[in-house]
């Protein structure tokens, strides 16, 4: 009988101090590279996206930094840390789980951009299978999307690589949205054509969320 209730006692120390260490483990918030949403201006985060996150904080009276960085570590910290704020990721069946959604702040359409000058037909994948390479940010939805459907992607760091190949002519394609085009266009003065949308395949619902352990009083707060 003494050997069990040491056990509980065990048990409950465990509790408690697993509690207090996901308490003391500071909030982290983290965004990516796509615009509009969240993107870059000289070094500062700016972005629709930002701006909901930055009234957010300043109604709880929050100055954790925004970091920025590429969607799949930004997944990966999340997986792997408690207490991390992530915006602006696409709710899907497959990460229904894996996160505490927190609020819908826009939905993202999936579209398939070309040069004007691209020469062929493009109404379906069919079609986007004989072009020589289709550029798309690595990490998004629309990669994983994409992976079973084509068989020529080309995954890339960020929206601005993949504007810059497809001017280059390095792909014949690119995966984006028309406000996300549109900002990249405007913000990083690019010249030459701009690129025309071919067809949408699609869209997710894009949301604030929050890593699997974080504190409920954080999460309440937020």
């Amino acid at each position: 009988m003494r050997c069990y209730w040491l056990f509980l006692c065990w048990i409950g120390l465990n509790g408690c101090f697993a509690s207090v260490i996901q308490a003391a483990t500071p909030l982290r918030i983290i965004t990516v590279n796509e615009p509009p949403a969240n993107y870059m201006v000289d070094g500062v985060p700016q972005g629709y996206a930002v701006d909901i996150v930055r009234a957010l904080q300043h109604r709880i009276n929050n100055q954790t930094p925004i970091e920025v960085m590429p969607e799949d570590r930004a997944l990966r910290t999340a997986d792997r840390q408690a207490n991390v704020l992530l915006f602006s990721f696409s709710r899907t069946p497959e990460r229904e789980t894996k996160y505490i959604w927190l609020a819908n702040i826009m939905r993202k359409s999936w579209q398939l951009f070309v040069l004007p000058d691209v020469g062929i037909s493009l109404t379906d994948f069919t079609h986007v299978q004989a072009l020589d390479g289709v550029a798309v940010v690595q990490g998004d939805i629309r990669e994983k999307y994409l992976r079973a459907q084509l068989r020529n992607l080309v995954a890339v760091v960020s929206p601005q690589q993949m504007l810059d190949m497809l001017q280059t002519r390095r792909v014949q394609a690119m995966v984006s949205s028309q406000a996300e085009l549109d900002t990249l266009w405007q913000d990083h003065r690019f010249t030459g054509d701009k690129p025309i949308a071919a067809f949408e395949f699609g869209h997710s619902d894009v949301y604030l969320l929050f890593s699997l352990g974080t504190d409920r009083a954080i999460v309440e707060q937020w």
